[in-house]
């Protein structure tokens, strides 16, 4: 009778033992399946990025005195492309960016550095911001162009930038971007009083 007992407490033992070690095992599951979850859910963050984007640029001319007032303009349009440098400094809502446009046309060639804080805003696949910096304008201007301005030296100004804009993100490298910009030159030895930019391109996402 006492062995039955026995078998019988070693029986139950046993029983709880393995519902325990079940238990465990489901826990152990489940928190596994948790992680798992978490990591799909959670978004690669790359710090940094390289744009290049094409770009029109309108720009009104100041009033100015002129050597050859019958050819004189009061505004002017450039073409181009921007090479630029993005680093995130808060994901998904602050970022400082170097660019560098290149434009051109019959007259001139102009090439800017600008450097902006952009405030960002993300909605799933879109990334919205805005921005705002200064830009240093350099203007090389072409011999015919010198003769009508009478002035036969480069432009070199400071300007004031305001920006807006959108990445439509492809993947977590590539987005497409797009951009509007608008740049004051204070008075000073600079015909150009405001820029206007229409810019599209691609960008590249990397690093940590």
């Amino acid at each position: 009778m006492r062995a039955i007992s026995l078998a019988v407490l070693f029986a139950i033992a046993g029983g709880s033992s393995a519902a325990v070690a079940q238990d465990l095992a489901g826990q152990e599951r489940e928190q596994e399946r948790e992680r798992e979850t978490e990591e799909e859910g959670e978004e690669e963050i790359f710090w940094n990025a390289l744009g290049v984007k094409l770009t029109y640029s309108f720009h009104l001319l100041r009033e100015r005195t002129v050597a050859d007032p019958a050819q004189a303009r009061d505004s002017e349009s450039l073409g181009g492309f921007v090479l630029s440098y993005e680093r995130v400094l808060i994901p998904e809502l602050l970022a400082i960016e170097f660019a560098k446009p290149f434009l051109f046309n019959d007259e001139r060639f102009d090439t800017p550095n600008d450097l902006v804080l952009k405030l960002l805003h993300r909605f799933d696949a879109i990334e919205l911001f805005i921005a705002a910096g200064a830009s240093l304008n350099i203007r090389i201007i072409y011999a015919d162009r010198q003769a009508i301005e009478g002035h036969d030296e480069d432009y070199v100004t400071f300007g004031v930038i305001a920006m807006t804009g959108a990445s439509w993100w492809l993947d977590p490298h590539w987005t497409l971007d797009f951009e509007l910009e608008y740049s004051y030159i204070p008075e000073g030895d600079d015909m150009v009083a405001h820029e206007f930019y229409l810019s599209a391109g691609v960008g590249w996402h990397f690093g940590s």
